[in-house]
């Protein structure tokens, strides 16, 4: 949901990123992923996740692609890339928004070993 707070009364970091959004999106991406990663869910999310842009998605905002790898070893590693539109995210609260929403279905698969959709482990996030 779009907050409404005025342009003077952001922070002066917030503005840049508003008033410049299609040039800073990769930026304030990458800040908002490790903020949300440390402050919500407790680095559970590799830092090293894929965060891609699309420039084909018309019909969704955001897509959490999940993967599952069993080793010879039998030790299993759970992975998600994360996937943005770059036709629907055209502000920096869209991205925000969409970001910690697909952030919970990674937290989801890595952390609680289940593909849950909307349901509750990702309601609980």
């Amino acid at each position: 949901m779009e907050t409404n707070v005025p342009i003077f009364q952001c922070d002066m970091l917030a503005r840049i990123f508003r008033n410049n959004f299609k040039t800073s999106k990769d930026q304030l991406l990458k800040k908002l992923f490790k903020l949300f990663n440390e402050s919500v869910f407790d680095n559970a999310i590799p830092e090293d996740t894929a965060l891609e842009w699309n420039d084909r998605m018309r019909g969704t905002a955001g897509y959490c692609y999940c993967k599952k790898i069993t080793r010879r070893t039998g030790v299993v590693e759970r992975t998600a890339r994360i996937v943005l539109s770059t036709k629907v995210i055209d502000a920096a609260y869209r991205l925000r928004d969409t970001l910690i929403h697909e952030m919970c279905h990674a937290a989801t698969w890595i952390v609680n070993c289940v593909s849950d959709g909307h349901g509750s482990y990702w309601k609980a996030w």
